[in-house]
């Protein structure tokens, strides 16, 4: 018997020192850490080292746990694909060029796969605000809008862009971009300018029943220079400070002040007015054209109005907030809230944007226009990922072109919205102060250059079921 409990305190001193010894292993293996060596960069034939090193938190010299060492460098990564000079970024530790035998440190390598920059091309495009809306107007080309751009997206390898674009056909419009996102070596300060001038000969003149009224003429129904430079202060990786100052001048034919005497301000035909504007912007996205984990927020104000010459006088804010987060097994979920009002309600029918633009829209409500002096609005989706893969193009030779991703989700959406208009029976629009409400859904398309395209099949609160395509991004994308 004592032979007996000797053997079994022997086996289970061996059982609690192999215990202790495992344990002692993994706290060490957690708690070890390499030194960075050296950090190579590879692909980039175009774009500056210093544009790339601009979006990393690693440099040589630093200090690296292994156990989150994965984690930071899928960050760097996501940081460097989001400059959207990319069409795929790898951060990974690179064996091959360490040039010390220490097993202590470590050597990185960031390898890029570089986008087209250079585009110049003639092109049509929908002047209606969204290709459902030109579907219900009967599909007619007369109201595309013909034109030329020229658009470089990386110039001088430095991340700065340059875009002309003109047009003609239902708009004649010109466009000149530039921008210029680091002036100064330490890389935080960047100057950006718009000059648009545009000719319309056929103008959307009111609201009636919800949608856009448009009046046809020979003669230009209106005329509109606008001009903006803006300076923008980035601060670490995630947040954006911008100070904006822009002119803006609009001139309208009789014809169309006696349709909507208050198109302008009442009775006039002739609108200019300064504006000054702050935004903040941060943004911690994995993707910005298509997020699926992390979160944005944007809040800005601007004083409309800066001259007592001034025609128009108002400040305005916008709100916007969206977190996107993963939920296991191939799901994601994500909500939206935004926000945007006039301090002065009167606002000229030129400048009353309410839900229906761009971005600002209820899915079920695509075909309708809700203008208003303020609104809120809000949105919930899940999605399930059904398919994720890049194919190979060989057939293909430039190396911008010669992969195809392609990934599919199912989606499950709720919209709702509330636009305050203190004038409803001026524009004769019924959906305004009134909540909005729908619910459906969807097939996303992720695929070439971050393009994405959603069909949706949606219930909204007026018992229309409806199906539309959309092409717009989630979030507001004006701001760089």
């Amino acid at each position: 018997m004592p032979m007996k409990t000797c053997l079994l305190g022997c086996l289970l001193s061996l059982l609690v020192d192999s215990m202790c010894q495992a344990d002692q292993a993994d706290t060490i293996q957690r708690r070890a850490y390499r030194l960075v060596e050296s950090i190579s960069i590879t692909g980039n034939k175009r774009t500056k080292d210093f544009i790339i090193r601009r979006e990393m938190d690693v440099q040589p010299g630093d200090t690296l746990w292994l156990a989150s060492l994965n984690e930071r460098l899928q960050a760097n990564a996501r940081r460097i694909f989001n400059t959207q000079l990319f069409v795929s970024a790898q951060v990974q530790v690179d064996t091959a060029q360490r040039t010390s035998a220490d097993t202590t440190t470590l050597a990185l390598q960031v390898v890029v796969k570089e986008n087209w920059y250079i585009w110049a091309a003639p092109y049509a495009r929908l002047n209606d605000r969204n290709l459902n809306e030109w579907i219900d107007r009967g599909s007619d080309f007369r109201r595309l809008n013909y034109g030329a751009f020229i658009d470089h997206e990386n110039l001088f390898g430095r991340m700065q862009k340059l875009e002309f674009v003109f047009e003609t056909g239902f708009t004649d419009r010109f466009t000149l971009n530039y921008n210029v996102p680091y002036l100064t070596k330490g890389r935080n300060l960047g100057l950006f300018s718009q000059l648009r001038y545009q000719t319309l000969a056929n103008v959307a003149y009111n609201t009636i029943g919800n949608q856009l009224n448009f009046i046809y003429e020979d003669a230009a129904l209106l005329r509109q220079f606008e001009g903006r430079l803006k300076l923008r202060r980035r601060q670490g990786f995630y947040s954006f400070h911008y100070a904006d100052l822009g002119y803006q001048q609009t001139t309208i034919s009789e014809s169309l002040r006696e349709l909507n005497p208050f198109y302008l301000q009442p009775e006039q035909t002739t609108q200019r007015f300064m504006t000054l504007g702050y935004t903040y912007r941060y943004d911690r996205r994995d993707n910005i054209n298509f997020a699926l984990k992390g979160r944005t927020f944007i809040a800005d104000l601007r004083r409309m109005g800066l001259l007592p010459t001034d025609d128009f006088e108002s400040w305005q804010f916008r709100l916007a907030y969206a977190d996107y987060y993963p939920l296991g097994r191939n799901w994601f979920g994500n909500y939206m809230l935004k926000a945007k009002a006039f301090t002065n309600p009167d606002v000229p029918y030129n400048l009353l944007r309410g839900i229906g633009y761009e971005e600002d829209v209820l899915r079920g409500y695509d075909l309708y226009v809700v203008n208003g002096s303020a609104y809120v609005s809000g949105r919930a989706n899940i999605k399930r990922e059904l398919f994720r893969r890049t194919f190979p193009l060989g057939f293909i030779k430039w190396r911008q072109f010669n992969t195809l991703p392609l990934n599919l989700y199912l989606t499950a959406f709720t919209d709702w919205g509330y636009v305050y208009n203190r004038y409803p029976d001026r524009l004769s629009n019924s959906l305004t102060n009134r909540w909005l409400r729908s619910a459906g859904i969807g097939l996303e398309i992720n695929t070439w250059y971050n393009a994405v395209v959603r069909f949706n099949l949606s219930r909204n609160t007026l018992g229309q079921t409806n199906f539309f395509i959309n092409l717009q991004k989630d979030i507001w994308t004006r701001w760089n």
